[in-house]
């Protein structure tokens, strides 16, 4: 008899080795697995349990169907036993009136699934029963489904035309105009700024951020301008920017978008920096418009700290802003 054996009862037996013992209890494992196996999951929502998949939970299912001819049938956005596929490209493809409607057209299809699947996993994991289909989330106050689209659709936007220039900080203090551009949103990125007291600059750059959107190089614009000011001495300071949203992110107004967390957690570090976050139309923003396209084309880091160093562009904007002359802007007044 080998070693690692021994005799008993007329059988031999050997030490199973750590190897062994895993396979046995995987083995087992396995064969429990397929005992308790149910099968494919079948639909919550049938009368007759049908195996669940992905068309039809969203599209062939009972309450799937029903739920879009409720919302596409008054709008004409024909079902007719389409895939889900297709039944989502008649409502993203279609031809929609203006801007609101279209935003309708591209948003109704996600809630409808993402309720769907809610409706899903209430009835499969916390017993919940469905009544008839009632979305509360898509309910507007006093208005019917039909009544909102038809409102939605005869929007029509008014356009108004007003003077925009820069604007001088109050005496003694600073201002930092920073932009950032992305040709491509995302694709290749750069961004600007220039920093005056008074009609004055004092420094000036532009810079390349590689790939990124056109938010990430707004944000990555400022924050290299307010660091650059930093480093130079300058601890107070007004930042007066084009981007809105990021104007009120910085303004705790709105959440903050993941893409640009970092970058917005850096800002509100030195945020005591800039106690003044300002908002202005791009045509009062064009040296730092124009520097950020520098930035992204040359694909290199400059730093400024003469006007005559700028580029030309930039030069003859910065010398508009000094003698205050007005750009003409468009300006949506009214919707509705």
């Amino acid at each position: 008899m080998g070693k690692g054996a021994a005799a008993c009862g007329g059988r031999s037996w050997r030490r199973r080795t750590v190897m062994e013992q895993a396979v046995g209890g995987v083995r087992r494992a396995k064969l429990r697995g397929w005992r308790s196996w149910k099968g494919p999951s079948r639909c919550s929502f049938c009368p007759s349990p049908e195996i669940e998949t992905t068309e039809h939970l969203f599209g062939d299912g009972v309450m799937a169907q029903y739920v879009w001819r409720f919302f596409g049938a008054p709008v004409g956005v024909g079902w007719s036993g389409s895939s889900f596929r297709v039944c989502m490209a008649a409502w993203w493809e279609g031809r929609q009136r203006n801007k609101p409607l279209r935003f309708v057209h591209q948003v109704v299809p996600l809630m409808i699934c993402w309720h769907l699947w809610k409706a899903r996993n209430g009835m499969k994991y916390e017993g919940k029963r469905i009544v008839g289909a009632h979305f509360p989330d898509c309910r507007v106050p006093s208005w019917s489904w039909i009544q909102f689209y038809l409102a939605t659709s005869t929007w029509k936007t008014a356009i108004s035309h007003r003077l925009v220039k820069w604007v001088r900080p109050f005496y003694g203090s600073l201002k930092l105009n920073t932009d950032g551009c992305s040709k491509g949103n995302p694709g290749l990125s750069g961004g600007g700024g220039v920093l005056r007291d008074g009609g004055r600059m004092v420094l000036a750059f532009s810079c390349s951020f590689g790939l990124a959107s056109s938010m990430q190089a707004e944000a990555r614009a400022l924050l290299f301008g307010v660091k650059l000011c930093l480093q130079r001495g300058i601890d107070t300071l007004d930042v007066e920017l084009d981007s809105l949203v990021l104007v009120r992110i910085l303004n705790r107004l709105v959440r903050c978008p993941w893409g640009i967390h970092t970058e917005v957690q850096q800002l509100i570090g030195v945020a005591s920096h800039f106690p003044r976050i300002l908002h202005c139309y791009r045509q009062a923003n064009q040296v730092a418009d124009t520097l950020a396209n520098t930035g992204c084309l040359q694909a290199r880091d400059d730093i400024y700290l003469a006007a005559l160093d700028l580029p030309h562009l930039a030069q003859g904007a910065l010398f508009l802003d000094r003698l205050g002359v007005p750009s003409l802007c468009q300006v949506v007044v009214r919707e509705g």
